[in-house]
């Protein structure tokens, strides 16, 4: 039995060979400085995802880009608070991107420096839309950051920054943009929760032919959002669509109907969390099977 470091469970080589059959991952051997091997499971773009692991430790090479969700109401983890909201480190070489910044600013800085995180790469901070569980740590931010950083923000509903500081700069999002040479945002897309309107951009990282998707908590619709993103960059994959979904309200059948949206979409992948839903959660994981991924609290995904 092959034990994988991203998902909750184990898989046989059977399993394995399914999944590599439908031409989604590989497979590689990482070194973890514990002295053990740890088989884990590959996207054919070289990305895999790693657990509660240094990763000094595992030899990533230049030019990865490395994904770790600091802030979630899913999962669990070894060091960090788990708490109701959303917040994802970006990091490419010496430059990153935070996406959302969680709903507990003492909770957040906790989980910040249990990721080891290097503040110094920071270099833009995107926030999806403008609820509590994913803004209330920005004054954080703006209170640690030592480096020039963009903060990019729905045009049409722009948080509340009481000190932005010398350092910021506060950037309105309406249309799709360049966030840096490897992360895009969707753009805002219009979006509800009740009878309230919410504006929302998501983020898109690109590798070569493959883009991968996350958002905060898709008012706008995940199945809106994915084909912006198809819209954004025909012709590419999409590798994954992960994050929240807001599913949380829906029926199962219309949980379903999602399901079998996204993969006639051509999404490879899923990894929902946070709003998404318990019953939302297992019915996808049902659904979608080995093409199901944990990406949750302390989760760290390499590209």
């Amino acid at each position: 039995m092959v034990q994988t470091c991203f998902a909750k469970k184990n898989f046989t080589f059977k399993q394995i060979f399914l999944i590599m059959k439908q031409g989604i991952i590989t497979t590689n051997d990482v070194l973890i400085n514990r002295g053990v091997f740890i088989r884990s499971i590959l996207f054919s773009a070289g990305a895999f995802m790693l657990r509660n692991y240094s990763m000094a430790a595992t030899g990533i090479a230049p030019n990865d880009i490395l994904v770790r969700m600091i802030y979630n109401n899913s999962g669990s983890a070894s060091g960090y608070r788990k708490e109701w909201g959303l917040a994802i480190w970006i990091e490419k070489d010496e430059k990153a991107v935070l996406f959302d910044t969680g709903g507990n600013p003492e909770t957040f800085w906790k989980n910040f420096q249990a990721a080891g995180i290097d503040l110094s790469k920071l270099s833009a901070i995107v926030i999806s839309h403008n609820h509590w569980d994913h803004t209330r740590g920005i004054q954080v931010m703006m209170d640690k950051i030592t480096t020039q950083t963009d903060l990019y923000v729905p045009a049409s509903d722009i948080p509340e920054i009481k000190n932005p500081g010398p350092l910021v700069t506060i950037k309105p999002v309406s249309a799709a943009q360049e966030i840096t040479d490897f992360l895009w945002s969707t753009g805002e897309l219009k979006g509800s929760l009740g009878i309230n309107m919410v504006f929302e951009q998501s983020v898109i990282i690109i590798q070569t032919n493959k883009v991968f998707l996350f958002t905060g908590c898709a008012h706008p619709g995940i199945i809106e959002i994915v084909e912006r993103t198809r819209a954004l960059h025909p012709g590419k994959n999409i590798n994954l669509a992960a994050g929240g979904f807001h599913l949380i309200d829906k029926s199962a059948e219309q949980v379903q109907k999602i399901s079998d949206t996204l993969k006639l979409l051509d999404v490879k992948a899923i990894a929902p969390s946070h709003c998404t839903g318990d019953k939302a959660i297992e019915l996808l994981r049902s659904e979608w099977k080995e093409q199901f991924l944990e990406f949750n609290i302390g989760d760290v995904l390499n590209i």
